[in-house]
């Protein structure tokens, strides 16, 4: 094949990797199209990296998020979910003698994470400082059983 030729033609992305992985491991697939679908259906949102930290009284969940304000950010606590919404957007405008320019731009965050328990989701605090957002979701608390006398 010349030279040429080769430029004309590109491998196809998945070709060898797609089935390496899928005898290697067929489950690693499930995540990578998990993760497609996701991005897929919040189109122009990023998905924000996230650690959760089981306490005993409560789950910690901190969201890196750079260049969002405060206002921009809305959460929303279920008892076993929490959903992380960032819409920032801006417009600017410059006229000149012989120019006129006027750009807009959009950027985003947006995250649906499954608890590993059940929270009181009123009890939702969250902090927003140097690009992390943090939440402090308080856990339900187990019912105490008691001994039950048979008569």
């Amino acid at each position: 094949m010349a030279d040429e030729e080769k430029k004309r033609y590109k491998p196809v992305p998945f070709s060898k990797g797609f089935f390496d992985d899928w005898f290697s491991n067929p489950f690693a697939l499930m995540g990578r199209s998990s993760r497609a679908m996701q991005e897929f259906f919040n189109e122009g949102f990023a998905m924000p990296s996230i650690d959760i930290k089981d306490t005993d009284s409560s789950f910690i969940v901190k969201a890196d998020m750079p260049g969002m304000d405060k206002k921009d950010i809305k959460i929303k606590a279920t008892k076993d979910e929490l959903v992380i919404r960032a819409d920032k957007s801006s417009e600017s405008e410059e006229r000149g003698k012989d120019y006129y320019m006027k750009e807009r731009a959009s950027s985003g965050y947006y995250r649906a994470i499954q608890l590993p328990g059940e929270i009181v989701p009123n009890s939702a605090k969250a902090t927003y400082e140097n690009g992390t957002l943090r939440i402090e979701l308080k856990k339900v608390k187990e019912l105490q059983g008691s001994d039950v006398k048979v008569e």
